[in-house]
């Protein structure tokens, strides 16, 4: 695929040196040619009428009008100057030879024309309506005789959209027919040619499969129609009953052409994930382009043209920017594409500067200018696409080339370690065993760092208590065991009073300490190894006291209480005095309780502690319910 897309480059490249090579070749014969018809005394002068006059004039008066009303021109070579509306030339022909003679006046087709219309003068006075023929899909022409030793006068009315420069020439009908089959075979050897590369592109889609090949064919063909709409060939020229068709083409096929190669810049660079937000822009931007197609359709052709000259100029511009992004985050492809879109806006900002200075369409003639910068972006364009396939081949090269490498590496290995085996058989039993010892080591240290971790899941962190997830698999497992032994099993559920007005008064950080500070009090009141103390939630705290009876529950929460009461917290330079609300309950295998139930009891004991004036412990008795 590489090498195709190479060949293709080097086609374009070739295809614009012959290209312009031949148009320079025509273009100095038609001067040669202008030349002598001038030198014949064919052409006199020609006289023209300011177009806020002509569209009263009538097609039969226009002979009769007087030499006052005409406004002179000398030079018919630089074309006639067209205003917006309707326009009167008068060509005076003089024929100073022996014999007759037959020239033909030829003009380039523009979608801004709405109609053109030729009249010769007779000797009975009388105007003779001509009939233009298209000679190929951007000439209009007609033939003019004139007699021996005479003189004539030819009046043309043109009508038009827009100001512009209409390029007319006047060619004897011994060049004429070959003038006319070589701008024919340019203009299809320029579009064609195009063309022909998106049907390349296409065929390649066909066989690769890739997006960007399929978006790129539709870039060509948009282009290649939007330059044969340049060069005369549009719809109007298809279609010439329906004028409503005269320059819907052109905003369709820009930005068709410029959604394409939006389209393909986001497949290019892959811009979904390298910059989503420039993905997000280009997509908007590609909606904006399909909205104007429908909004062109209620616009003139001067608004047509200029939206389409704006829409190119957003579009290159954007493109810059995005070039430039590109660079700085080291893309391969990033230069080349800027190029690409620096050399596009440079070639809009002519076309403006020309407009600006001449008025619309002037270099809309200018057949091998327009063709050599289109056959030149579609070169860097494909030139680009070979580079990616050529990064992109490069880098599966060099993939493989390291797994290969892997590959020998590991064979190297895996002989240098028979080899190894089988000459030190006894070292290789050596570091098996090394091997293993590290490996035993190894789990070792796992196991404890599983022990460490699982201590940390059920440990708090601030208090250094026994966390819920311990307390609920903790006070099941003793319900169980005080089941089966038929011992007691008591549970105290203590809360800090008032806690939020600490955290109110002295901040977060001085109840932190609060409650490290309780936390070790706890660990302190606690004697024997079955005895957890546990952070239930917030402040609130309880102790799982395994074989303890309700009286020892009682003395144990009583010392508790009284500790917390008698020494305030210090932080810093403050002293926080704390009281606790205690609630127990005590399970002595009576019927339908369950750890549930015997935390219920001890909540409900807490919370009439804590509604009888708090700093107090209250007992839950079961016989009661």
């Amino acid at each position: 695929m590489i090498n195709i897309t190479r060949l293709i480059s080097v086609v374009l490249l070739l295809l614009l040196i012959v290209t312009s090579f031949k148009a320079n070749a025509i273009r100095s014969v038609v001067e040669v040619e202008q030349i002598n018809i001038a030198k014949t005394h064919l052409v006199v002068d020609y006289l023209s009428i300011a177009s806020a006059k002509s569209s009263s004039i009538k097609s039969a008066e226009v002979h009769q009008l007087t030499n006052e009303q005409w406004q002179e021109k000398q030079s018919i070579s630089s074309g006639f100057e067209v205003v917006k509306g309707t326009n009167w030339f008068a060509i005076n022909l003089s024929n100073s030879f022996g014999e007759p003679r037959s020239v033909y006046l030829t003009f380039k087709n523009r979608f801004q024309l709405i109609d053109v219309q030729l009249y010769q003068l007779t000797k009975e006075k009388k105007l003779n309506s001509l009939t233009f023929h298209l000679n190929s899909s951007s000439l209009k022409s007609v033939l003019i005789n004139l007699p021996a030793l005479s003189t004539s006068t030819v009046y043309l009315k043109v009508e038009s959209d827009a100001n512009l420069k209409l390029p007319i020439q006047m060619i004897s009908e011994r060049f004429f027919y070959q003038y006319t089959s070589e701008a024919q075979y340019d203009y299809g050897f320029v579009i064609g040619g195009m063309m022909l590369i998106a049907l390349v592109m296409l065929l390649l889609f066909f066989a690769s499969g890739l997006k960007s090949i399929l978006l790129i064919s539709g870039y060509f063909l948009t282009r290649a129609l939007l330059l044969s709409v340049i060069l005369g060939g549009n719809l109007l020229y298809l279609f010439p009953e329906l004028p409503e068709l005269r320059a819907v083409d052109l905003p369709l096929l820009t930005a068709a052409s410029l959604i394409f190669l939006l389209l393909f810049t986001l497949e290019l660079f892959n811009l979904k994930e390298a910059l989503f937000s420039y993905y997000q822009r280009i997509k908007y931007l590609c909606w904006l382009l399909f909205i104007s197609i429908f909004v062109s359709l209620f616009l003139g052709v001067h608004a047509t043209f200029i939206m389409s000259l704006s829409f190119q100029g957003l579009v290159s511009f954007a493109l810059i920017i995005l070039g430039i992004v590109l660079i700085k985050k080291s893309q391969p492809l990033a230069k080349l594409f800027t190029l690409t879109a620096v050399i596009q806006c440079l070639f809009l900002m002519f076309n403006v500067i020309i407009l600006q200075i001449n008025g619309l369409a002037t270099i809309e003639y200018q057949s091998a200018y327009f063709g050599f910068f289109f056959w030149l972006n579609a070169f860097l364009i494909i030139f680009i696409l070979s580079r990616q396939y050529a990064y992109q081949l490069r880098g599966k090269q060099q993939i493989q080339r390291q797994a290969l490498e892997s590959v020998i590496a590991a064979k190297q290995a895996n002989e240098e370690l028979l080899a190894l085996q089988k000459d030190n058989q006894e070292e290789l039993e050596v570091h098996v065993q090394e091997r293993t010892l590290e490996l035993h080591i190894a789990l070792q240290e796992l196991e404890s760092s599983n022990r460490e971790l699982e201590l940390k899941n059920t440990q708090d962190d601030l208090t250094g208590l026994s966390n819920r997830r311990f307390y609920d698999k903790k006070i099941l497992a003793e319900y169980r065991r005080s089941k089966r032994n038929l011992t007691p099993l008591s549970l105290v559920l203590i809360d800090i009073d008032h806690f939020k007005r600490v955290n109110d008064t002295h901040g977060h950080l001085a109840g932190d300490q609060c409650l490290k500070w309780f936390g070790q009090k706890i660990k302190a009141s606690l004697k024997r190894s079955t005895d957890m103390g546990c952070r239930y939630g917030g402040e609130e705290f309880c102790l799982i006291l395994p074989d303890t009876d309700a009286e020892g529950a009682l003395a144990l929460a009583e010392a508790l209480r009284l500790s917390i009461s008698d020494e305030p917290c210090n932080y810093q330079d403050l002293a926080i005095n704390l009281t606790i609300s205690c609630g127990i309950s005590t399970y002595l295998q009576q019927d339908n309780v369950q750890p549930e139930q015997i935390f219920s009891g001890a909540d409900e004991a807490l919370y009439r502690a804590k509604k009888d004036g708090r700093n107090q412990t209250l007992q839950h008795d079961f016989s009661d319910q």
